[in-house]
């Protein structure tokens, strides 16, 4: 076997074989900047979707672990919302005894006056603030009425029957007094 002679290239023609007009001939098409706005308002919206959940999260937890700060007492008016308070828990007291109400509701009556008591007093809105948020304030005087209403809870939630509505009074009224 003999090597074949490979066959020579012929070389390429040196132009079109066609005429060839110059206004054919355009230049390169540039990319339009609709693009590139596209793309950076593309990326712009990811970071917010990926970053925004995380941001609100840690403002919230933020917030919630700073403390609620109790505004200055109102001494004027306490005395009167004292005695309604303490004439209050008395009707209350005497109308379980008479059996008009049951001790359920007498517990629930007892928590709402004290709460009622507990904002006039220190001007937090104590009536509607859980247990968890009035655990937050931190003021001796207010942990006075969060340790009753925690107190009073088993009995408020319970079935009827659970719970002393004349030691509930008498804690109430030590609080009102203090």
């Amino acid at each position: 076997m003999s090597p074949t002679p490979s066959p020579t290239p012929t070389p390429a023609p040196a132009g079109p074989s066609w005429p060839v007009n110059p206004d054919w001939i355009l230049p390169p098409v540039r990319y339009s900047t609709w693009w590139l706005w596209l793309a950076a308002f593309l990326a712009i919206a990811a970071v917010l979707v990926v970053l925004l959940p995380w941001l609100v999260r840690r403002i919230r937890l933020a917030r919630a672990r700073r403390p609620v700060t109790v505004p200055v007492p109102r001494p004027p008016s306490t005395g009167d919302v004292a005695v309604w308070a303490l004439q209050r828990i008395d009707q209350i007291e005497r109308q379980h005894a008479e059996g008009k109400l049951n001790t359920r509701s007498a517990l629930q009556q007892i928590s709402q006056v004290v709460r009622e008591f507990a904002s006039s007093r220190f001007g937090l809105p104590a009536h509607s603030l859980t247990l968890a948020g009035l655990k937050k304030v931190s003021a001796v005087p207010i942990g006075r009425v969060t340790a009753l209403i925690e107190a009073l809870y088993p009995g408020e939630f319970a079935a009827d029957g659970e719970g002393e509505v004349a030691a509930a009074a008498h804690r109430a009224r030590q609080v009102v007094w203090s």
